[in-house]
């Protein structure tokens, strides 16, 4: 990248990497708790569309969730046979 130094790249990257580590990976119904938190606490401030909207989306993400977890266990009952 033009004008950084060798610093300042490997800083980016570092970060890069510390955003995908195994351990900080979130999953989908983490993020579809992290919405309904969002959902609560602008509820509770009087924000009545950005709660409609986070709940929403913590909705379809829990839902996402469910099918994905039954699809993977279910390939998984298979392949155990």
């Amino acid at each position: 990248m033009a004008g950084e130094t060798r610093e300042q790249t490997s800083l980016l990257g570092d970060g890069l990497n510390r955003c995908f580590r195994k351990s900080e990976r979130y999953t989908v119904i983490h993020v579809a708790v992290i919405f309904l938190v969002v959902a609560m606490i602008a509820g509770l401030l009087g924000l009545s569309g950005m709660a409609g909207a986070a709940s929403g989306i913590a909705w379809i993400l829990f839902a996402l969730g469910l099918v994905l977890a039954g699809v993977f266990y279910s390939r998984w009952r298979i392949l155990m046979t």
